[in-house]
């Protein structure tokens, strides 16, 4: 488990262990939820290089920050190449993300209020 006691996760951790998993997943990604609750939704996932999240558009507000390797967002005609390290909202549009290498990243929501 990645998870301390008092909620604290280990970033690095996950995103190895996950990117490390990809060879026993034939979609060629995995993810795990590490916060739900409370407004906010945060899932680390891995893609493996050349996959992607096809088209889809986010329920609330949301970033995206990359734990490892190197990704593109995609969106309205537009692309951002993003690297270990960087983070970025993410629109509010329909939008992909696309795998340039193996890589994991953590995706944060502000859900919507029931």
């Amino acid at each position: 488990m990645s998870a301390k006691e008092d909620g604290r996760v280990d970033l690095t951790r996950v995103a190895a262990e996950l990117v490390g998993d990809l060879g026993n997943h034939a979609s060629g990604r995995t993810a795990r939820t590490i916060v739900h609750g409370s407004g906010l939704r945060t899932v680390v996932m891995a893609l493996d290089t050349g996959r992607e999240l096809a088209d889809h558009k986010a329920p609330g507000p949301a970033v995206l920050q990359v734990l490892r390797g190197e990704l593109e967002l995609r969106w309205e005609g537009e692309v951002a190449v993003l690297r270990e390290g960087e983070l970025i909202p993410i629109p509010d549009a329909i939008h992909a993300v696309h795998a340039q290498t193996r890589c994991a990243f953590m995706l944060s929501v502000a859900l919507p209020s029931a």
